[in-house]
């Protein structure tokens, strides 16, 4: 039987969580919670904003070398209001698309800490990375002159949409 269940974006929430489970914050203070009482009943909290994702700290990888391929989130959220996709509803709790994208500035310098202790392949788990667009465009051309002037040797997988790559061919080197 579940007793809680944590909803939409838990950056904060699960600090919060945390919190309840050492005493220091009362339950009815855990944001986007689901909670069983001891009476059996259901509960729900109240909602946080969207997280600022340029405000998330890195994760703390100088704790252990990375594995072959390191996961990084340059977003969060979609531009699309796919009918099969549930992602929509579980970070925003509506249907309708909520799309965030982080400094291209902030993500070549997770990448370069990275670099520091040994990565050098890269996989982007954002669900929709885009380039096209003239803000996504900006984004991208920030992001490959940020790790040009860095000189970074790396390599990245990315999941897109074919016909963004068609129109964009210009932004893809061999």
């Amino acid at each position: 039987e579940t007793s809680y269940i944590i909803t939409r974006e838990a950056d904060k929430t699960m600090l919060q969580f945390i919190g309840y489970l050492e005493g220091r914050l009362p339950i009815d203070h855990v944001q986007n919670l689901f909670y069983r009482n001891s009476d059996g009943e259901i509960f729900r909290t109240a909602e946080s904003e969207l997280v600022d994702i340029d405000g998330i700290p890195f994760p703390l990888r100088e704790r252990y070398r990375p594995a072959e391929s390191v996961p990084i989130a340059s977003s969060r959220g979609c531009t699309s209001n796919c009918s099969f996709c549930s992602s929509l509803n579980f970070i925003t709790g509506k249907v309708q698309p909520t799309f965030r994208r982080r400094d291209p500035v902030k993500v070549v310098d997770e990448l370069e800490e990275c670099c520091s202790i040994g990565a050098r392949i890269f996989t982007f788990y954002d669900e929709h990375f885009r380039f096209d667009g003239t803000d996504a465009r900006q984004w991208t051309e920030t992001y490959i002159r940020e790790i040009s002037s860095r000189r970074l040797r790396i390599v990245f997988y990315i999941e897109m949409q074919v016909k963004v790559v068609l129109n964009n061919k210009d932004l893809i080197k061999g």
